[in-house]
């Protein structure tokens, strides 16, 4: 079929007209695929009854809800349905029985392909419970693909379940033997995993070899011990004393009820040590790896591996030990804390320090007695670091003495060991780290392949055990208590070394990356390291960078540039990393028809009375769409950082003070910061693109966005084919992307569908551009009078920075309207003053943006008194002889003079106009409410409403309001206390 929706509508039509979906499905297959047909045939046909979609998200809810409730084992692909589509729909219009015969028809076809009769084997297994037909296909399935463990772990799980069926209302007897059953398929599975990738299947050419390990046959062991534990407890308590070894099954036979059990007598004497074996496994493959770097596996194998455990080991000690070194074994497995991965996830699970005193101490006793081992000594000085981790401080001098003894260390130590020694000993030498390699390679690299490593520690400041730094005391620090910064942590780890206390904690090292890979620097000497994020070797040079430690080896993290040169090779690399796409856009499709349309009234161009507008005179008639909703943020400051939160109902919003917008269909909960652009100008040189917008950090803490509005500083000015030279930002953990852009309006970019991290509009360099400005003027609050003044792109992150710097200098902010058209970029401007005795320096700016430190004009005026214009004017206009002014405004007297009680005298409304009036976008309720309560004539709200913009009806409403005096002034701050009421809050915040 040509189209998947014409393939359906078909399917229907002849469903309908009694031509069955699997009436259909056999035809095909005995017409098309006879005699296995040809490859392509074969692959559609296996996708067709086999391939299983994954679910989607409400019916992904309501299978962890089912199964939550449900006592047995859960299955590993939740995530996934668990038959095809087609077989689904066969089964949902039609019966069970015709989608097994579909299944049937398929494997006798196809003989020598296993996964239709392992599908068949699921199908009587899951649907129709008949486990002996199941069973059946299962071995079918596996005899098709002998050393396949993913094919061989059908037979087990179809014995899993048939167990699983029966534990309720089967005899002791017959439960041992279904799962005597179910084990021994568990364990021919897990043999085949581990002989996988042996020796005599790498290269022969011809055997498949999964990218994973399958620990399958591991886990569903588990599962099935759980199963048996769980049912013959509940049939007699004395069951729990026989697994965990504390009496033999002889001496309860009696209880028991069932001379015959002696017969299971070796498989019940060896559950306890086979979990112990396989909790071991699973302690380490899930504390040292994860599926991908924001992936975890799923919840539910750590809690059916820890409930495994629990049952067979955990409090259960065997019974009277002979010695007093067995006991600490027992005190320690209850501890979970008798392997190295079980002590370093003691801190993930928030251990005190009395009981990691009392691991320590159990440590140091077996560390002491005859019968310490290698793998004794490691855990007695991970102990002791996990100790220190927490805040319990002693001399490391033992520890180096213990690991001196081990040295040189051999590929033939446990990767366990060489960490140490790295961490304890750093910077090693080249050898050492290759050892290290290979010791990995040997002990771990089959079982965590493709997998990624978790960074275990991190190198800090200071000496001795101080410079290490267990991971979980980063998290700890970054999400400071907060679950929801907690859940969110996976996705966005990369943030964590951004924390100023955490970059108070580690240590920066030195390093360079030359031909895609990254070194270590100390004096003379190089060691190379892996770098967590291949995308930050795109570029030689110097960098910096933290060092962590997975069981691997060290690892570079949060790898920063130190040098600003760049080869055109670089470049080109990184452009083929970076994928950016142009496209003409839904603005330029209007634009075309605005200007083949007569030019609009006052009447379409006036503001929008239900939600906020903007308007630019050198856009003309390009306006934003105005049916938006304006939302107040809720403003908290945290270290001087300001976090701007938001929440919505259904529709289409925009934040007052950012004027970040969004559309949601349900409720949403958004948080976002302003982020500085500057540690990615150097990339974004390289690029040959701009900052277009503010860098905002946006967070979704509850619900979903279906589109985002980023705002923009550009200005379009008639001008269609700037859209092509729109892109957006996009910061990962996996590096800075640049996306294309789906539609552009005069003051917003927007994105469909999107995910987050911080993300801003960029503008591509190397040609004329107009932008929207601001001007900020900051004055000295002693005489001689010094005014600092900026003319800087409409940043309000940029505007933030620049208040917060200059009030540390002890300057106050003159706020001003400004300017009302916008200015090329890069062009020189000329600030001139009336005032006679005033000097200002530089001559002119030129107009560009700087994250960081922009530019400014000082104005020096000596005994200052009396009131005094400012005026900015084109230096490119006054070469011409021609006086451009684009920009003009009257200092008073009282507003550079009074000190900071004066200020405080003065009103609020009157302290913050200009700020009133470039953000007050919907002065509509403002005015109704001032009418209503008496403090502005109906012919003085006429006259408002009657301007175009928001900003002239705001000037025009201070005008008005001057004569209701203080008590206007009240009424009007109360009104926008309730009407914008982070606005209110910031502008309180720079009081």
């Amino acid at each position: 079929m040509a189209h998947p929706m014409i393939a359906q509508q078909c399917t229907e039509l002849m469903a309908e007209a009694g031509v069955t979906r699997s009436d259909t499905a056999r035809h095909f297959l005995n017409c098309l695929c006879r005699d296995e047909g040809s490859p392509c045939l074969l692959g559609f046909a296996k996708d067709m009854l086999t391939k299983r979609e994954t679910k989607k998200e409400e019916n992904q809810e309501n299978l962890i809800k089912r199964k939550e409730g449900h006592r047995g084992p859960k299955r590993r692909e939740e995530n996934q349905e668990r038959f095809s589509r087609l077989i689904l729909d066969i089964q949902k219009m039609e019966d069970n029985v015709q989608s097994a015969s579909v299944l049937k028809v398929a494997s006798k076809i196809f003989v020598q392909n296993p996964f239709f009769p392992q599908a068949l084997a699921r199908f009587y297994s899951l649907e129709l419970k008949d486990y002996n037909r199941a069973e059946m296909w299962a071995k079918r399935a596996k005899e098709r693909d002998p050393k396949n463990p993913f094919i061989a772990d059908t037979l087990g799980q179809v014995h899993k379940h048939h167990l699983n069926s029966k534990a309720s209302s089967a005899t002791p007897r017959e439960i041992l033997q279904l799962a005597t059953r179910a084990i021994e398929a568990f364990k021919d599975e897990e043999r085949l995993a581990e002989n996988e990738q042996g020796s005599d299947m790498q290269e022969d050419g011809m055997t498949k070899v999964s990218n994973i390990f399958n620990n399958r046959g591991l886990f569903g062991y588990l599962q099935v011990a759980n199963i048996v534990f769980e049912s013959l407890v509940n049939c007699n308590k004395d069951w729990r004393k026989v697994f965990t070894k504390n009496v033999s099954l002889g001496s309860v036979l009696k209880s028991l009820g069932d001379n015959k059990l002696l017969n299971f007598t070796a498989l019940i004497n060896s559950f306890r040590d086979e979990v112990e074996r396989k909790c071991a496994f699973f302690d380490t493959y899930l504390t040292y790896s994860k599926p991908g770097r924001k992936k975890d596996d799923p919840p539910y194998i750590w809690r059916d591996v820890s409930n495994c455990y629990q049952n067979y080991v955990g409090d259960s000690p065997p019974k009277q030990h002979k010695e007093n070194i067995d006991k600490l074994f027992q005190c320690l497995k209850e501890k979970r804390a008798v392997t190295f991965p079980g002590l370093l996830s003691c801190l993930d699970r928030k251990y005190t320090v009395s009981q990691f005193k009392e691991i320590t101490t159990w440590w140091g006793e077996i560390y002491s007695s005859k019968q310490c081992s290698d793998y004794a000594i490691l855990n007695y000085i991970l102990a002791k670091i996990m100790l220190h981790n927490i805040g319990e401080a002693f001399p490391d001098a033992l520890i180096r003495r213990i690991l001196i003894k081990k040295m040189p260390l051999s590929a033939t130590e446990p990767p366990e060991l060489h960490m140490l020694a790295a961490l304890m000993f750093w910077p090693k030498d080249k050898e050492s780290i290759q050892q290290m390699h290979c010791s990995y390679e040997h002990a771990y690299k089959k079982h965590f392949r493709s997998r990624y490593l978790r960074p275990l520690f991190f190198l800090g400041k200071g000496k001795g055990l101080s410079r290490i730094i267990h991971r979980s005391i980063l998290d700890d620090i970054f999400c400071e208590g907060n679950e929801d910064t907690k859940q969110d942590l996976n996705k966005n780890w990369s943030k964590i070394f951004k924390h100023p206390r955490i970059q108070e904690r580690l240590l920066k090292v030195n390093g360079v990356v030359r031909n895609c890979r990254v070194y270590a620097t100390f004096g003379d000497s190089e060691i190379e390291v892996d770098a967590n994020l291949r995308d930050s070797l795109w570029k030689s040079g110097q960098v910096s960078f933290y060092l962590g430690f997975t069981i691997r080896g060290p690892v570079a993290f949060f790898i920063q540039e130190k040098s600003s040169k760049s080869t055109e090779e670089d470049l080109l690399r990184l452009l083929r990393h970076l994928k950016v796409e142009r496209h003409r856009t839904d603005w330029e499709k209007e634009r075309d028809d605005m200007q083949q349309r007569p030019q609009a009234g006052p009447e379409h161009s006036k503001p929008h009375p239900h939600g906020p507008s903007r308007s630019c005179t050198s856009c003309g008639g390009v306006m934003d769409s105005s049916d938006w909703t304006e939302v107040e943020p809720k403003v908290t400051r945290v270290k001087g950082v300001l976090t701007y939160s938001l929440q919505s109902k259904a529709g289409c919003f925009e934040c007052s003070v950012s004027g970040l917008r969004w559309v949601c269909q349900k409720n949403v909960s958004i948080k976002y910061q302003f982020t500085s652009w500057e540690e990615h100008m150097e990339r974004l040189e390289c690029l040959h693109y701009t900052p277009g917008g503010p860098l905002l950090d946006i967070t979704v803490i509850a619900g979903k966005l279906d589109e985002v509005h980023l705002p923009h500083w550009i200005c379009l000015d008639h001008n269609p084919t700037l859209s092509a030279k729109f892109a957006v930002l996009h910061i990962d953990t996996d590096g800075d992307v640049v996306e294309q852009v789906s539609e552009i309006t005069s003051f917003h970019v927007k994105i469909f569908q999107p995910t987050f991290s911080p993300r801003g509009v960029l503008m591509k360099a190397g040609f004329p551009m107009k932008v929207h400005c601001n001007v900020l003027i900051y004055k000295t609050n002693t005489a001689p009078l010094t005014l600092h003044v900026y003319l800087v792109p409409r940043d309000p992150a940029l505007q933030q920075a620049m208040e917060q710097k200059e009030k540390s200098y002890g300057y106050k902010v003159i706020r001003k309207p400004n300017p009302d058209k916008s200015l090329q970029m890069k062009d020189r401007f000329i600030l001139t003053t009336d005032a006679d005795t005033a000097k200002i320096c530089p001559d002119q700016l030129k107009l560009r943006y700087e994250s960081n430190m922009p530019n400014f004009f000082e104005v020096f005026i000596k005994n200052a008194h009396t009131d005094f214009s400012l005026t900015l004017e084109s230096a490119e206009q006054k070469k011409n002889k021609e006086r451009h002014v684009v920009w003009t405004s009257t200092i008073r007297a009282d507003e550079y003079q009074r000190n900071n009680g004066q200020r405080q005298d003065q009103h609020f409304v009157n302290r913050h106009q200009t700020a009133l009036i470039d953000r007050v976008t919907n002065p509509a309720p403002i005015l109704d409410r001032l009418k209503d309560q008496g403090f502005i004539s109906k012919e003085s709200y006429d006259v408002v409403r009657a301007e175009k913009t928001s900003q002239e009806q705001m000037r025009t409403m201070f005008k008005f309001l001057r004569s209701a005096g203080t008590t206007g002034k009240d009424a009007l701050y109360e009104i926008l206390k309730k009407q914008y009421k982070g606005l209110i809050s910031v502008l309180e915040a720079l009081d």
